[in-house]
């Protein structure tokens, strides 16, 4: 039986991150989820805001399609599949999964992000470099770290980083 599965959960931003060793959020699920069915389509919609990184999780919705193949088809064990998946993808709890192919309606999308001035600074820049507005966020969030080391590293050396700007 192929059934469309819609979830809400929330993701540690730390497991996103590739630089830190992470994977995308769809990745996650699918792996864990073709442990016991054939996953046949995953779509991640994440309410995430460059300044929510301080809460250190963002809200998502993900959109499921799967074949059940000779697995139990009945809702029950659909929706506890699922909800195995993300807890071992996320290392939390699914807020709300229901099996849209059969019928439950699907739980309300998260809420937008905290900062909606945020938002408008992630797509300026993903509209100015021409690129994805997830690739913006990882992007600002990078030069903010690289801010960061900068600074700290001006404090901790001043002599050493006074002769780098002298040239």
């Amino acid at each position: 039986m192929i059934a469309t599965v819609v979830a809400n959960g929330q993701d540690n931003y730390a497991s996103y991150l590739s630089f830190l060793g992470g994977s995308p959020l769809d990745t996650r699920i699918a792996t864990y989820l073709s442990e016991y069915d054939q996953v046949l389509s995953v779509a991640v919609d994440d309410q995430s805001r460059l300044f929510s990184i301080w809460g250190g999780t963002y809200p998502f919705q993900v959109t499921i399609r799967l074949d059940t193949k000779n697995n139990a088809a009945d809702i029950a064990s659909i929706v506890e599949r699922v909800k195995l998946a993300i807890v071992r993808a996320t290392g939390n709890a699914a807020t709300g999964v229901a099996v849209t192919s059969a019928g439950q309606p699907a739980p309300l999308p998260p809420a937008p992000g905290l900062i909606d001035e945020t938002s408008d600074i992630v797509s300026s820049v993903a509209r100015g470099l021409n690129i994805t507005t997830k690739t913006a966020t990882v992007l600002l969030v990078a030069v903010g770290i690289g801010g960061i080391a900068l600074v700290y590293f001006i404090a901790t050396q001043p002599g050493k980083a006074a002769r780098i700007a002298r040239g």
